[in-house]
């Protein structure tokens, strides 16, 4: 059992320009690009082409891969769970990109979302535990989204509310320039979690999520954290209570 301090990462940076791109273009229309840059340059130049557009995400990923204290890659070998004292607050934000391509909007928000997490990492007495980020495609838009952990709401609505945070400024402008452009869109949804109303299973996978969280106490899921319903405390934890109908102790995959 270890109580977790939170090592927090920025899984994915949101106002990089190339990650925003590849993920606002579907993959069928670099394919397409590049069968047309093949047919119209000479060879070397569309090799040239296309070096310019895999190498840096390939740099990237031998970059994170070889590096040594990369927590991403710290896999926790087995079935873990994670419990965290008191209420706490789950809250998700996000942006997405309506028009054909990124917009200067969309990387100033990315910008400011990342000024603002830092913060967050920097202050822990602000009440943030834990960040999540993703970059996704909707639609054929460019889409990210921020999965975050709060101590209480009052944290969250304290943070939000100072004039003196990160926040303040960039949710002001945001606000202004939603009554009149259509082309960038942005939402959050908050959820109360109360104690002990909650679970958690990671199985082979490194620290992230409620398991990468300040103040949570991780521990391997055995004994009654064995199933879902003996982590929410509705059952003792045997195995058979939450297996699906037919299937045997042989079938278990832990």
């Amino acid at each position: 059992m270890s109580r977790n301090p939170g090592n927090h990462r920025f899984v994915l940076k949101a106002s990089n320009p190339l990650l925003v791109l590849t993920a606002h273009v579907p993959l069928r229309v670099w394919f397409g690009l590049g069968l047309v840059s093949a047919c119209v340059f000479p060879k070397k130049y569309a090799l040239v082409l296309g070096l310019l557009c895999l190498g840096p995400p390939i740099y990237t990923t031998v970059k994170k891969f070889f590096k040594k204290d990369d927590n991403w890659l710290k896999v926790n070998k087995g079935r873990m769970t994670a419990k965290i004292e008191g209420d706490f607050v789950v809250f998700l934000i996000g942006a997405r990109n309506n028009a054909p391509l990124p917009t200067q909007t969309f990387k100033e928000t990315g910008d400011a979302m990342m000024a603002m997490q830092h913060e967050l990492e920097d202050n822990p007495d602000l009440g943030c535990l834990g960040i999540e980020n993703y970059v996704c495609t909707d639609a054929g838009r460019a889409s990210v989204m921020s999965v975050q952990y709060w101590r209480s709401a009052e944290h969250l609505r304290a943070y939000a509310a100072s004039s003196s945070n990160e926040h303040f400024r960039p949710w002001a402008k945001l606000m202004r320039y939603g009554k009149t452009h259509d082309d960038f869109g942005f939402w959050h949804e908050t959820f109360l979690v109360r104690d002990g109303e909650y679970e958690a299973i990671h199985v082979n996978c490194p620290p992230f999520g409620l398991l990468d969280c300040r103040t949570v106490v991780v521990d391997k899921a055995s004994g009654k954290s064995t199933t879902m319903s003996g982590r929410l405390g509705k059952g003792d934890g045997t195995v058979e209570q939450d297996w699906p109908e037919g299937f045997t102790k042989n079938d278990t995959l832990y």
